[in-house]
């Protein structure tokens, strides 16, 4: 646990069907309220995650300029809306210029964990719990994860669920970058001191 980093840098090797379905278990084997069982999981890969690097990046400029000129809201403070969006008009220069994926950072392997909102009002809660388990298990088998707010902004667009024909009913919770590393940590991240209450 204390050795887990976020990884941004992958290897150029694809992950194996069989352990991406390995991972999933620990998701599906995580509880949810009222054992209602809530969530659903996407994966993409290959051409089809190259395809949606694009597309994202052109969304989240899109949303960039939109915030820019006034004509959304993001629903998040001023400062760090100025912050994200000047990341993602980078992040769409740096790709389509020099080639340098900073959204993705060429994973091979994208996994979305998906709320069905027919099953249950307010899914989002068994959706993260699952996700770190997926992490976990992920870490456990070898493989490196970043998880990606980025693209959870992005699935808003209507061209983006199209894209991935995912039905309107499946809510993005959070997107999860999958791979092997191709970098190894020799420390783990500073932690705060934290208060603990014995009540």
């Amino acid at each position: 646990m204390k050795n887990k980093r976020s990884i941004r840098q992958y290897k150029d090797q694809e992950v194996e069907k069989s352990i991406i379905e390995h991972i999933i278990e620990a998701g599906i084997y995580s509880p949810t309220a009222g054992n209602k069982q809530p969530v659903s999981y996407a994966i993409v890969t290959g051409e089809r995650l190259k395809e949606l690097t694009k597309l994202s990046l052109k969304t989240l400029k899109s949303f960039a300029d939109d915030f820019n000129d006034g004509n959304i809201d993001l629903n998040i403070d001023l400062n760090s809306a100025k912050r994200y969006t000047s990341m993602w008009k980078r992040f769409y220069k740096s790709y389509f210029e020099k080639g340098i994926d900073e959204l993705f950072f060429n994973a091979p392997c994208l996994l979305l964990i998906l709320g069905d909102t027919e099953k249950t009002l307010d899914p989002k809660t068994d959706c993260v719990i699952a996700s770190c388990n997926i992490g976990n298990m992920a870490y456990a088998s070898g493989l490196g994860f970043c998880y990606n707010g980025f693209f959870v902004r992005a699935y808003q667009s209507e061209e983006i669920c199209k894209f991935l024909g995912l039905e309107l009913k499946y809510n993005l919770y959070t997107a999860m970058t999958i791979g092997y590393p191709n970098v190894e940590y020799r420390r783990t991240v500073f932690r705060e001191k934290k208060e603990i209450f014995w009540i």
